[in-house]
């Protein structure tokens, strides 16, 4: 029984994300530093511009970054924190970026990546929701998919200090549809690799509930480090 993949979107072309994740590929670890300040300041309504300008280019000097690519990094991140579209923007750099440093898992081979695809098996809907991931890695059935889910704040899918019935319905139900996509795929084809992207570097009580507590020890969660790094056993 064949894998389909329906309903394929294209990666965000909106111009400044497009510019800042071109400028990233020429130097990937910069994107720790960005990742950093969107992490420490998620939000472009409660600080003012003399102080996020500051802050960016503290950070900048912080990471080593030449003058100049500091100026040119420092210009597309002002108009970003800028922009009515921030926090859409903010998001869109994360799975751009996840799409072009993935698939994570060490030594995964893809042909294809899909956007938010629906996955069916012969008019079954694979992981029995109409919920999707953001990013799904594809070589061919039986070989393991990768699948990618990007929150840029992971603390707020996944409280270090809530059971699963009290998270939000919402993540509830990505993670259901994550959980049945990876039963279905393992007891049917080949068992995949799921994770959860973030701008955060330290999530060590996210994922011990997630692991120890909620049970769900096969979805991985990603900081920007290990994003670029895709050394992932």
């Amino acid at each position: 029984m064949t894998i389909k993949f329906i309903g394929e979107k294209g990666i965000s072309e909106r111009p400044l994300v497009k510019e800042l994740v071109d400028i990233i590929k020429e130097r990937p670890e910069d994107f720790l530093c960005i990742a950093r300040i969107f992490s420490m300041y998620p939000n472009n309504q409660i600080i003012d511009d003399t102080e996020i300008k500051n802050q960016i280019r503290r950070n900048f000097k912080l990471a080593f970054l030449s003058y100049d690519r500091a100026e040119i990094l420092t210009v597309v991140m002002l108009e970003i924190y800028k922009s009515r579209k921030f926090h859409d923007i903010r998001a869109e750099i994360l799975e751009n970026i996840a799409y072009a440093f993935g698939p994570v898992t060490k030594g995964l081979q893809y042909t294809k990546c899909y956007i938010e695809p629906k996955i069916e098996v012969k008019g079954y809907t694979v992981g029995e929701s109409d919920k999707k991931c953001d990013l799904v890695f594809y070589q061919e059935d039986l070989s393991p998919m990768e699948f990618i889910e990007c929150k840029t704040n992971i603390s707020n899918v996944i409280p270090w200090n809530k059971p699963f019935e009290e998270m939000s319905k919402t993540h509830r139900d990505k993670i259901s549809y994550l959980n049945n996509a990876y039963i279905y795929l393992k007891e049917n084809y080949c068992k995949p690799k799921i994770y959860f992207a973030c701008y955060n570097e330290d999530f060590e009580n996210e994922i011990k509930n997630l692991h120890d507590n909620l049970g769900y020890t096969f979805i991985g969660l990603l900081s920007p480090t290990e994003i670029i790094d895709g050394k992932h056993s």
